[in-house]
Order: structure tokens, then C-alpha cells, then sequence
């Protein structure tokens, strides 16, 4: 068995620049496996990352010959529209779906695993005996805070007791909703945020905005800007009571949903993608349209005034996301990988 994990930098977000890159990747996969089929012949092959070349064999065919592979693909979207997923049309979704459609016909290809729950339903329906080739697999999460370490945790990132705190975790970009997130915490007056991952530089700019500034101010935005331990994430998700996932321009998967689910705390989140579609089918929080500043802060603001509310939703999502585990994560593909033996 070969086990290929790497991707290569693009430049550009192009047509022509992405196609660059997935052929490029392509040539990279085919060097590696020659390299590895030199010493020893493999069963099977395992790309981790599949959405680097997913077009590219579709028109160059396998890079491993004719061994049988396999791949995860985590951000294919041309089919949430067919699929009841909120999102706006792309102008290549049609060309992607060809390209996909083509990819899962290669005669090589024994199982495509994806963290999409959606995609098979959607291979069901268009390709119907060939969607035996997909398999779901759930994103893993390993968190489980108790409430006994909500103390001790606020007491790492500096935050009172007694106040109700809105938590945006992991890499933090201007894409994540800080503006409308702190907009509306600036509004309502009555909760406490916590950043906690590391800050890009564009994010450093809007976190430079009169409303962060006046929550530093008022002692009610707290920054943990670097890059979480397994120790530090887990307080996080204890010290919070709700977790903000109003995310813009974002349609596929994201852990930090799971996550929330994990640690029983309801979601803020946009409408948009599988977070939104996620969180309504769930109920494991509210979803509201992020660009409207009224919508945002009247949400937050229900959440904030019910504790029950919160425990329900809470209780939602760590039901729905209890089989989140890494080993449901593994077994599909160890079990795949063994019967190529």
C-alpha cells in the first residue's frame, strides 16, 4: 500500500493557474509511486487530499497505472444545489460535476471516501450503481469537555466568571465573520468573545475597527493569537457557551462544527453551505444570513438570554455528532485497505 499526503503551493486563483497546479500534482503523485513501485509492488494507493487532482484524472486517467487507489475529497460543492444545500451557483459547477462524474468512472478507482454527507445521496441519484464506489466519512472530532473545567478554563484566557462567552476558533481570517461578530457584540452589550487561533495579517486589520478596539476597551475581547494545543482547544470549547461559525463565501465542511457538537455548544452560523445546512437540519444552533448585521445580533441575542435554549441546541448537536469519532473516521478506510491485500 502507498500512502500519498501532499499538495503543492498554487499560484493564483485562475482557471488556467488551477489546472496548472492539479496537472502539476498529477506528475507528482505518477514520480512518488514509480518511485515507491520500484522497490516493491503495491495493492493499493490512498491519496489523503483528493481535491488537489480530482479534474486532472479525469483528463490524464490514474497517475498509479493500473493499481486500484483511493481518495478523500473535503470541498466539492457542484452538487449542493441538486442536493438541498443553500448556496450560490459557481460559473464552473457544471464543469466540475463532468469532471467529477468522469474521475469516478476510472476503471482503477476502487472507493471515493468524503466528509460530505451529501455526496453520496447525490452519486445515488445520478450515477446509481457506481455510487458504490463512495463512502462517507465522518470528520472527526476529539474533544469532551466537562463543566467541571469551565473555571479553570476561563482562567487560561482571562475571562471572567458569570459573563456568557461567544467563542471563534481556529485559523482566524476576515472570512470567518470577525467584523459582524464583534459588530454585534459592540450592539448588544452583554457578552464576552474569545478569538482563539492564530490571526492572518488581513485579519489583524479588521481587528484594528472601532468595534474591537471599544471591546478591548470594555475589557470584553479576549485573544489567544497562535495556534491551539490539544489542552488549549479543549478549554476553549469548555469556557464557551456559544460557538460562532457565521462564516462568508464558505459552502464546504468545517471541524470546528464538530467540535461545538463534541463539547455540547450550540452554533451562530451563516445559512449558507453545509454549515448552514448542518446546523437547520441538526437544530444545533441558529443560522441567519451573516451579512445582515439586525439578523446577526437579534440571534446572538436569544442565544445570550436563554440558557435553555443553549442546552437544547447544545444537546442537538452532540447527539447528531456523537459518531464524529476518529475511529468512524478509519475503519471505512483501514477495512478498504485491507481487502486490497
Amino acid at each position: 500500500m502507498v500512502l500519498l499526503n501532499t499538495a503543492l503551493p498554487r499560484k493564483g486563483d485562475g482557471v488556467f493557474s488551477l489546472m496548472r497546479a492539479e496537472f502539476a500534482y498529477h506528475d507528482l503523485l505518477r514520480r512518488m509511486y514509480r518511485q515507491a513501485a520500484a522497490e516493491a509492488q503495491p495493492d493499493a494507493v490512498l491519496v489523503c487530499y483528493l481535491d488537489s487532482c480530482v479534474n486532472a484524472i479525469a483528463i490524464k486517467g490514474s497517475p498509479f497505472g493500473r493499481t486500484p487507489w483511493s481518495g478523500i475529497v473535503m470541498r466539492q460543492r457542484f452538487h449542493h444545489a441538486a442536493s438541498g444545500v443553500p448556496t450560490a451557483a459557481a460559473p464552473l459547477d457544471a464543469i466540475k460535476k463532468k469532471m467529477f462524474l468522469r474521475m469516478l468512472r476510472n476503471n482503477s478507482l476502487a472507493k471515493l471516501f468524503t466528509i460530505d454527507p451529501t455526496l453520496p445521496r447525490w452519486c445515488e441519484q445520478v450515477v446509481g450503481p457506481l455510487a458504490v464506489r463512495t463512502s462517507y466519512l465522518p470528520d472527526p472530532a476529539d474533544l469532551s469537555p466537562a463543566d467541571s473545567m469551565i473555571s479553570a478554563a476561563r482562567g487560561r484566557f482571562g475571562i471572567p466568571e458569570g459573563v456568557c462567552l461567544v467563542l471563534l476558533y481556529g485559523s482566524i481570517g476576515p472570512r470567518k465573520g470577525i467584523a459582524p461578530l464583534l459588530e454585534a457584540a459592540v450592539r448588544l452589550g452583554n457578552f464576552h468573545v474569545l478569538l482563539a487561533g492564530a490571526q492572518t495579517d488581513a485579519a489583524k486589520q479588521v481587528l484594528q475597527m472601532s468595534s474591537a478596539v471599544e471591546l478591548r476597551r470594555q475589557g470584553r475581547l479576549h485573544e489567544a493569537d497562535h495556534f491551539l494545543d490539544e489542552q488549549e482547544q479543549g478549554a476553549a470549547f469548555a469556557a464557551a457557551d456559544i460557538v460562532w461559525l457565521g462564516y462568508q463565501g464558505h459552502d464546504t465542511m468545517s471541524g470546528v462544527i464538530v467540535l461545538a457538537g463534541a463539547a455540547g455548544r450550540p452554533v451562530l452560523s451563516c445559512d449558507r453551505g453545509l454549515i448552514g445546512w448542518m446546523t437547520q437540519n441538526y437544530q444545533c444552533g441558529l443560522a441567519v444570513d451573516v451579512a445582515d448585521a439586525r439578523v446577526v445580533a437579534t440571534a446572538l441575542g436569544q442565544l445570550v438570554a436563554s440558557p435553555s435554549l443553549r442546552q437544547q441546541l447544545g444537546a442537538n448537536g452532540k447527539e447528531h455528532f456523537a459518531v464524529h469519532t476518529v475511529e468512524n473516521f478509519t475503519a471505512p478506510v483501514l477495512s478498504w485497505l485491507m481487502a486490497s491485500d
